[in-house]
């Protein structure tokens, strides 16, 4: 085992020292030589105000953005209420047609079946008026009765 010496510094060749520098992310020097700290501070503030003030300017149109699109989406619906206005009405105006005709028919059934009832009344009124009325006739089977009354007067008494 060698036990060499490290090189001295030698001063006429400190300015080759960094030229294997490429992005100085492990330097163990913040700045290199010749470099003006406060104008690196300077530099990084106003970098600094920069982004911020794009960052707003971004916020800003990303909320004019967002209030665009809920504007059209309001615009479109309004647009397509009113085109769907005349189809509604239609459908409206048909629903209360045949509202109408069923009405009708259902009137119409109701007075037939008023009819019909009074016409059932009416012939069972006539079958019993005649039944009293005129004598009875005996079926064949049945055995005759020497006795029965006529009228609905003589059934009374």
């Amino acid at each position: 085992m060698s036990t060499a010496a490290a090189p001295a510094f030698n001063p006429s060749t400190a300015h080759t020292r960094l030229n294997s520098l490429k992005h100085g992310a492990t330097s163990k020097q913040l700045f290199i030589p010749g470099e003006d700290p406060e104008a690196f501070l300077s530099m990084l503030q106003e970098n600094f105000r920069y982004y911020t003030q794009a960052e707003r300017s971004l916020q800003r149109a990303l909320q004019n953005v967002l209030a665009f699109h809920k504007d059209n989406v309001r615009t479109r619906q309004w647009q397509q209420l009113h085109e769907l206005r005349p189809q509604k009405f239609e459908i409206q105006r048909e629903r209360f047609e045949l509202a109408k005709a069923r009405e009708a028919r259902l009137a119409a059934k109701s007075q037939k079946t008023k009819t019909s009832v009074a016409n059932k009344a009416d012939s069972e009124i006539r079958f019993a008026k005649n039944a009293f009325s005129s004598p009875q006739k005996s079926a064949p089977d049945a055995p005759q009765t020497t006795s029965t009354p006529q009228t609905p007067e003589e059934i009374i008494t």
